[in-house]
C-alpha cells in the first residue's frame, strides 16, 4: 500500500501551519497542521516538514558489553563514496560495505581518558587523498586514511 502524497506548501490551498504541540480540541486543527512530529523532520525555514530516512544496523558484528558511541561522523573517499566512522570506549571503526561489517581503526588508539567522552570527526580530501581526522578533549588527534 502507498500513502499518496499531501502537498503543503504556501502556493497551495493547504498551506503547512507549523507545529501545534498544545491540543485543546483535536476536531479543530486545519488541515497542515502537524501534531506530532516523531520521525519527522522540520524544514529550514519551516514551510513543510518531510519523513526522516529509515535506519539499519551497520555490519554484521553486534557491539556486546555497555558503553555509548562517543562520536559519529562521514568520510569521503575520493570517488564520492560515504564512509561512516563512529567511536566508543577507545576504539575507532568504520563501516565497510564490501565485507558488510565494522573494522576498527588501529587497536584502542583513543587515549584512556577520552573513554566515555564525545569525540569528533572531521573529513578532509586533496590531492594526497581522502582522510578523516579524530579527536576529543581527552587525545590527541588522529589521522585516517579513508580512501
Amino acid at each position: 500500500m502507498r500513502i499518496p502524497d499531501y502537498e503543503v506548501s504556501a502556493a497551495t490551498k493547504r498551506p503547512f501551519r507549523g507545529m501545534n504541540t498544545t491540543i485543546k480540541n483535536p476536531k479543530e486543527l486545519a488541515p497542515g497542521v502537524a501534531t506530532d512530529s516523531l520521525n519527522w523532520l522540520s524544514a529550514k525555514y519551516g514551510d513543510h516538514i518531510e519523513l526522516r530516512r529509515g535506519s539499519a544496523l551497520l555490519g554484521e558484528t553486534r557491539q556486546t558489553g555497555s558503553g555509548k558511541i562517543t562520536g559519529l561522523g562521514v568520510g569521503i573517499r575520493y570517488d564520492g563514496v560515504q564512509i561512516p566512522f563512529f567511536s566508543y570506549d577507545q576504539k575507532v571503526k568504520y563501516y565497510d560495505a564490501d565485507t558488510d561489517d565494522t573494522i576498527e581503526v588501529g587497536s584502542d588508539i583513543l587515549a584512556a581518558a577520552q573513554s566515555g567522552v564525545d569525540t569528533w570527526f572531521a573529513a578532509y580530501q586533496n590531492l594526497a587523498g581522502s582522510f578523516v581526522y579524530v579527536g576529543g578533549t581527552d587525545t590527541s588527534t588522529y589521522n585516517t586514511d579513508s580512501a
